[in-house]
C-alpha cells in the first residue's frame, strides 16, 4: 500500500503540473481531469467485466498483485519520455482502471487467510496510516524533487525505483498467503474420531 500511494501521489503531482502548463484555465483543467476519469471509470469496468475473473483464475494471485507494479514500471519511463496532456491522460486512465479492477480484488484476497476482527484492526491501520503516510511521503518526495529542480521528467523517473520494489514485494506476498492459507488450512482439519458420526 505504501508503495502504491506514494507512486499513485507522484502521478497526481504530475498530472498536475502537466495540465496546469498545458491548459489556459481552471474551466480547462477541470475538463482535463474529467477526461482522465472518464477514461479510468470506462477502462475499469471493461477490465473487471472481461478480465479480473480469468487472470486471477489461471494466474493466481501473483499475477493480480504484480499487475499495477509492472504497469507503474514501463508508465513512469513513458511518461519521463513523453510528458504530454495525452500521454497522462492514457497512463493515469490505465493505472486506475488496473487499480480497481484487478489489483485491489487481488489485495483483498491476502485478507482471506486473516481472522476477521484482525482484519478489520489492519485494515483500519492500512487505510488510515499506511496509506495517508503514503500520500505525506509521497508529496514531500515530489516537492523536493521538484525544488530540486528534477521537473516533471525527474518527478515521473522517480517512481521507477518504487515500483521495482513493490514488484518484488507483490511476487513475496502470494508465497506468504500461501504458506498461511495451508498453515490454517492444516489447523482446521481435525480427524474426526472413529466411530463417530459426522
Amino acid at each position: 500500500m505504501l508503495c502504491l500511494t506514494v507512486v499513485a501521489t507522484f502521478a497526481w503531482m504530475l498530472k498536475a503540473h502537466v495540465i496546469r502548463a498545458g491548459s489556459d484555465g481552471p474551466l480547462e483543467r477541470i475538463a482535463a481531469f474529467a477526461r482522465v476519469d472518464q477514461v479510468a471509470s470506462g477502462l475499469e469496468l471493461l477490465l473487471q467485466l472481461l478480465l479480473t475473473g480469468p487472470l486471477l483464475a489461471r494466474g493466481g494471485l501473483v499475477w493480480g498483485l504484480r499487475s499495477l507494479p509492472a504497469m507503474a514500471l514501463p508508465a513512469c519511463l513513458l511518461l519521463a519520455a513523453v510528458p504530454t496532456l495525452g500521454m497522462l491522460g492514457l497512463v493515469e486512465g490505465l493505472r486506475r482502471a488496473v487499480q480497481y479492477a484487478i489489483y485491489r480484488p487481488s489485495r483483498e484476497l491476502l485478507f482471506t487467510v486473516v481472522p476477521p476482527l484482525e482484519t478489520w484492526g489492519a485494515k483500519g491501520c492500512i487505510d488510515t496510516f499506511v496509506y495517508r503516510g503514503g500520500d505525506v511521503l509521497g508529496v514531500w518526495a515530489a516537492d523536493a524533487l521538484l525544488a530540486a529542480g528534477a521537473g516533471v521528467t525527474g518527478l515521473a523517473l522517480a517512481g521507477v525505483p518504487v515500483a521495482l520494489a513493490w514488484y518484488g514485494l507483490a511476487g513475496w506476498l502470494p508465497r506468504a498467503h500461501a504458506v498461511q492459507s495451508q498453515s490454517l488450512t492444516s489447523a482446521t482439519a481435525a480427524p474426526v474420531p472413529r466411530g463417530s458420526s459426522a
